[in-house]
């Protein structure tokens, strides 16, 4: 079999394919997927006024050079990506501004910023008092029940093993901490109002959503999300639209496919939050020492 040059630049084998295959014209490339007498254009990804770091390649097979890997923001500007690897974004661009840094060394040898980090900082009953703990299957709306409230505002979750969430949680004014000592599945839309509302995981095993988690034009998921292991965006045709952050220590796994869609549609969208920073915990931000000079 050969793979022909068609009028939309991607290759498409001749021939039948026993299943499916990369291929550009005259050979075979990541991105150009082809199939029998018609090109299905490879799932990608894209973000918007955030910043991408990786300690390795950063990698979105974008199909056409009018879209970027990285949006600008409301203030005019892109992020940044920072990597240890290579940048490949297709036939796209990286950016209004091609702002780019390679990070040395690999692997990131700072402070990490991970579960046992978190954990450290967040109140002790928390892991102790029952009040706190939550049940291997719940309803999302309980992670906002009266009795979890602190002072503070903000109400604490606490499940030692592995979580998994069911129905939707929209437009939540509440301030909401869930801590996992185990996997998380999120199944639910989970959204905050701008501004006012906060929700964060902090989760030591992996995070998963399920497919269902989707809209075409708005965020149907909405914090931040910071796991140990894997972040994996759940196998379906329905586009992802995560705003916020997402910090995943063991890699990121965008599993979602748009099919014909594909072609002007990014499969995964993550916009920067910057109200979520605004509305963040002051028990788990960095605590740190401020010097200055007095006099005798």
């Amino acid at each position: 079999m050969t793979c022909r040059a068609g009028s939309d630049q991607f290759g498409c084998y001749s021939g039948a394919c026993a299943g499916t295959y990369n291929c550009a014209a005259g050979a075979c490339s990541a991105g150009k997927i082809c199939q029998a007498g018609a090109c299905i254009i490879a799932a990608w990804w894209q973000v918007k006024d955030a910043d991408l770091i990786s300690q390795g390649d950063i990698r979105s097979t974008i199909p056409s050079s009018a879209y970027k890997l990285i949006d600008d923001g409301e203030g005019g500007y892109p992020g940044i990506a920072a990597y240890s690897g290579t940048i490949s974004v297709g036939s796209g661009t990286l950016s209004s501004k091609d702002w780019m840094a390679n990070i040395t060394p690999s692997p990131y040898t700072g402070r990490k910023y991970d579960y046992e980090y978190f954990t450290g900082s967040v109140p002790p009953e928390v892991f102790t008092d029952p009040k706190y703990a939550i049940d291997a299957t719940i309803n999302v709306s309980q992670l906002k029940n009266e009795n979890k409230q602190r002072p503070d505002g903000y109400f604490w979750n606490y499940r030692n093993g592995d979580l998994s969430t069911n129905s939707n949680l929209i437009e939540m004014s509440e301030k909401v901490i869930l801590i996992v000592n185990g996997n998380l599945t999120i199944g639910n839309n989970i959204t905050v109002e701008n501004g006012v509302g906060f929700f964060g995981a902090i989760v030591k095993g992996n995070l998963t959503l399920d497919p269902q988690i989707s809209h075409p034009n708005n965020p149907s998921l909405e914090g931040i999300f910071l796991t140990d292991g894997v972040f994996a965006t759940g196998a379906g045709s329905g586009r992802l639209y995560l705003r916020g952050s997402v910090i995943a220590w063991g890699g990121v796994n965008l599993q979602r496919d748009l099919g014909g869609n594909n072609s002007t549609t990014a499969a995964e969208y993550f916009e920067y939050a910057p109200d979520l920073l605004m509305t963040f915990p002051r028990e788990l931000l960095r605590k740190g020492k401020v010097w200055r000079e007095i006099a005798p």
